[in-house]
């Protein structure tokens, strides 16, 4: 029998933490006597888990904790075996670095440098055999020649693709790390706070008046997803791969995830969006838009928010620049597959249905406001004026 494997995770309320935790508990065949200690920074009671997440928490310990601070970094990962004696973690997976476009740039710095830096030199000094770190796959140039692998740099001067290098390379700099390093495309699936929740809210808005909501999109502007269940399956797969591979634990692994599907093609599809020729910043003049449309939005979303009496949502729709003027954001998610024989069980089609689901959840949970989800949905589930008499 396998020896049983004790497993860190970092970030583990944040939506990819809270899938990967799920899984770990649900299906990742760890062996009998493994354990699993999740931290935050957030309260476990102010996560706002969905009923399957809840369940999943109620199985292992939280801590809630930050882990800036040295001293409670120390704490977080030290543990002892069943005869009282220090011990380790097998594999910490970190998925911790995240931050909002809007927040100041030192907030960055702390949540992808310092606080990384912090956990990984942790990890280390107790000896963790497998360490994966969470970044990010929409970063890759775009490449006339095909999809960017693995082997090609990280591109883009806002926040997030700044310090998503910078975070890769100081971590890479760290002598002794046993590091793996996750890039996925655009994240999608239940639990869902990013660009796709944000132009969806901006849909709802806009046909709960009866309007389209103008995306100056065509279609050459494509944009890859991953499911949140297949980037959790990730983790602990390559957690596995890693102990029996024949890798140097001196050598970094980086791998791409990213399935065959397309978000930008179901937006294409019918939401209400009007599509253009031309790339909202195609004249100078044009790039002040984007502010322009998250403004708008907010407001629109705060007061449907307020008149329906939704309190809490975590949804916010904000949509950053680099989203609207980039054409592309695809990579090449097929080397873990073809290394490590990892699968992608969510390779298919983005459906309506799929989206549908999502909205549904939200509103199940009182944290988004109720309207009629079309069925079925010729296209997209927003795709038709609201007619609940909601506003």
């Amino acid at each position: 029998m396998a020896s049983p494997r004790h497993v860190l995770v970092i970030g583990g309320t944040l939506p990819i933490g809270r899938h990967v935790v799920h899984h770990l508990v649900t299906g990742g065949n760890l062996p009998e006597g493994s354990t699993i200690r999740v931290v935050d920074r957030r309260l476990l009671p102010m996560a706002q888990l969905s009923p399957a997440h809840e369940r999943a928490f109620a199985q292992v310990e939280y801590i809630q904790a930050n882990m800036g601070n040295v001293k409670a970094v120390e704490r977080v990962f030290a543990r002892s075996d069943d005869s009282g004696a220090p011990s380790s973690f097998h594999w910490v997976f970190n998925c911790a670095s995240d931050a909002g476009e809007w927040e100041v740039e030192e907030v960055w710095n702390q949540r992808f440098v310092k606080r990384p830096l912090l956990c990984a030199r942790q990890a280390v000094h107790t000896k963790v055999e497998a360490y994966i770190h969470l970044s990010s796959g929409n970063f890759y140039p775009d490449d006339p020649e095909g999809l960017p692998d693995e082997s090609m740099p990280l591109m883009g001067n806002d926040y997030s693709a700044k310090y998503t290098r910078i975070m890769e390379e100081t971590l890479k700099e760290v002598p002794g790390l046993p590091l793996i390093i996750l890039r996925p495309a655009f994240p999608w699936g239940l639990e869902d706070r990013s660009f796709t929740m944000a132009v969806l809210v901006s849909c709802d808005l806009h046909t709960r008046a009866g309007e389209p909501w103008v995306l100056l999109w065509n279609k050459s502007h494509r944009i890859q997803g991953c499911n949140y269940t297949d980037i959790a399956r990730a983790f602990t797969h390559l957690a596995k791969w890693y102990e029996s591979a024949n890798v140097s634990k001196d050598q970094t692994v980086v791998y791409n995830l990213a399935g065959t599907a397309e978000i930008s093609k179901l937006f294409m599809g019918g939401t209400g969006l009007r599509n253009s020729s031309s790339s909202i910043c195609s004249h100078p003049t044009l790039c002040i838009a984007p502010s322009q449309i998250n403004r708008t939005v907010e407001e629109m979303w705060l007061r449907l928010l307020n008149q329906e009496g939704v309190q809490d949502s975590p949804l916010i729709p904000y949509i950053s620049i680099e989203f609207l003027t980039r054409r592309t954001f695809r990579v090449d998610g097929s080397a873990i597959t073809r290394e490590t024989g990892f699968n992608y069980e969510h390779d298919g089609a983005i459906t309506a249905e799929a989206i549908g689901a999502i909205m549904q959840d939200y509103m199940d949970r009182g944290l988004w406001p109720s309207r009629t989800l079309y069925k079925p949905a010729p296209k997209n589930p927003l795709c038709a004026p609201n007619k609940t008499g909601a506003n």
